[in-house]
């Protein structure tokens, strides 16, 4: 008996019984929420699991507005996902430097990024959204959603994104 409950904790302790281990649900809306929660220790700080700096994204409308978000990271990599009107459409990785990530965090924060209202809207439904979330070293998330109203710092600040992540993907303004 004691033989077979330690084939149990060596097949446990190796990962061979599935069944016995522990899982991480990631919800498919936010997965950046989901890498929040997780420690990062030197074993599971992959690429994949440290979550992005910056989450730009743009929601359709009634008419040709372009549909897509992209999630900068710290290392420069931008993931992104274009829709219908996009600059390009599907998944790509794309890279950028590192400096332009840091040049537009910082951009954020000297027009006060964290004190801006989450929410620019003039309650007209057919209105494209722009939308920013910006992860801090310290955790925590601020997320702005801007329809119109948005202070002009905030529309430059979306206007900069919209050109590096064009250019990123290789979108020339000709297109």
């Amino acid at each position: 008996m004691s033989r077979l409950l330690s084939a149990v904790v060596v097949l446990v302790s190796l990962g061979i019984l599935p069944a016995c281990t522990t899982s991480h649900h990631v919800s498919s809306t936010k997965p950046e929420q989901a890498t929040l929660e997780q420690p990062k220790t030197e074993k599971n700080a992959s690429a994949e699991q440290v979550p992005p700096v910056m989450v730009f994204e743009r929601t359709p409308c009634y008419g040709m507005c372009p549909h897509y978000t992209a999630r900068l990271y710290a290392d420069g990599r931008v993931e992104y996902e274009g829709f219908r009107h996009a600059p390009v459409e599907g998944k790509r990785t794309a890279q950028i430097a590192p400096s332009v990530v840091q040049n537009l965090l910082r951009q954020a924060d000297l027009l006060g990024f964290q004190k801006l209202d989450n929410t620019y809207s003039s309650g007209v439904t057919d209105l494209p959204t722009t939308a920013l979330s910006i992860r801090y070293p310290d955790g925590t998330t601020k997320a702005v959603r801007a329809e119109s109203g948005a202070p002009v710092e905030l529309r430059n600040l979306f206007a900069t994104l919209t050109t590096e992540i064009e250019k990123a993907l290789g979108v020339t303004a000709e297109r």
